[in-house]
């Protein structure tokens, strides 16, 4: 077994660079020039809307402080989780046959097992970051006495 581990050719590094900006260039843009402006408009009036129990204030304020921690952590969960798991549980990194972009050499043992360990540390704590929006939320005061202009 070589000491390093294979590396992707050109082709399919291409291939991989195109697929992905397929995919991520018009979600960028869709949040440029669709989901922001949007966003921008509600934040500004979110104080007129009522959704039951919730003002849009405090929808806004549960987004931010609940919803994106807990977001990124199921995504980072999810690109990452399968593979760290499989690294701690056969201490080798990268994974026995796993193509890299550039040389890499084989790490074993407890050297291997930082990475992964760090990134599920990284989303438990997103998500007690998200536990702790919860408060957060409940303890900001958001004015009632805002007129609407609608």
């Amino acid at each position: 077994m070589s000491e390093y581990a294979p590396e992707y050719t050109k082709k399919e590094r291409l291939r991989i660079v195109a697929v992905h900006s397929a995919w991520v260039i018009p979600f960028f843009l869709v949040i440029e020039y669709w989901f922001t402006p949007w966003l921008t408009d509600y934040a500004d009036q979110a104080h007129c809307y009522d959704y039951g129990s919730f003002t849009g204030s405090e929808l806004l304020l549960y987004s931010v402080f609940v919803g994106l921690p807990v977001v990124t952590g199921l995504i980072v969960l999810a690109i990452e989780g399968k593979r760290s798991l499989q690294i701690l549980r056969i201490g080798q990194s990268p994974l026995p046959g796993e193509k890299v972009f550039r040389p890499t050499k084989y790490t074993y043992g407890l050297r291997a097992k930082v990475r992964p360990f760090m990134m599920l540390c990284m989303v438990v704590s997103l998500l007690i970051l998200s536990l702790m929006g919860v408060s957060s939320v409940r303890e900001i005061s958001i004015p009632s006495d805002v007129v609407c202009t609608q």
